[in-house]
């Protein structure tokens, strides 16, 4: 190979930075809570969230009884791979996953669900997530603040206040009915 060449690659080499994307630093990760601010229209608003909330409650034991018979999982073990039935104390919604989509529900649930959602309007909804203890998340709105950090906006129902290891660090506000209004942040550099 060629002196100039060798050179040349040697410098694109040393030029490309394969150690990943660096990770934000504890003082970026405590500026970025502490500039995080409760929404006031989410705040405002937290009424439009009840016919949501209550509608998830009332069927949350048909909803996580259906998602439970239909939960198959890959299990791989020595020379065998075999699909089980796998429940679990929660779910997760959110559309554009079929395993995940709202649609996920029994039949006779679809259309009211599919309703209250989009009712909330476009943006108001990332996922909301039932559990067996009728603990109920509905995360609004994800905000990106830099270097990796994003905070989420999440409204809890029936929770213990608490620290969510989910996130990095959080902060808790009650604003009605029970309800905890939830910024977490998290670091997140993609794959």
């Amino acid at each position: 190979m060629k002196r100039p060449l060798l050179i040349f690659l040697l410098t694109l080499l040393y030029a490309c930075d394969f150690s990943g994307p660096s990770l934000a630093t504890e003082k970026e990760r405590k500026a970025a809570m502490q500039a995080a601010v409760f929404d006031q229209q989410i705040i405002s608003g937290v009424s439009r969230y009840n016919d949501l909330r209550d509608f998830l409650l009332r069927y949350a034991d048909t909803i996580l009884a259906y998602r439970n018979a239909s939960n198959y999982v890959i299990e791989i073990g020595g020379n065998t791979t075999d699909t089980v039935l796998q429940s679990s104390e929660c779910y997760t919604f959110f559309q554009g996953n079929a395993n995940n989509d709202i649609t996920n529900v029994p039949d006779f649930l679809k259309l009211k669900l599919d309703s209250l959602y989009h009712d909330l309007g476009e943006g108001n909804v990332m996922s909301f997530t039932i559990c067996e203890n009728k603990k109920l998340n509905i995360q609004v709105k994800n905000e990106t603040v830099g270097n990796g950090l994003y905070i989420s906006h999440e409204l809890l129902w029936n929770d213990k206040i608490r620290r969510d290891y989910g996130f990095d660090d959080n902060r808790d506000s009650l604003i009605a009915e029970n309800c905890i209004y939830r910024l977490g942040l998290r670091e997140e550099h993609g794959h």
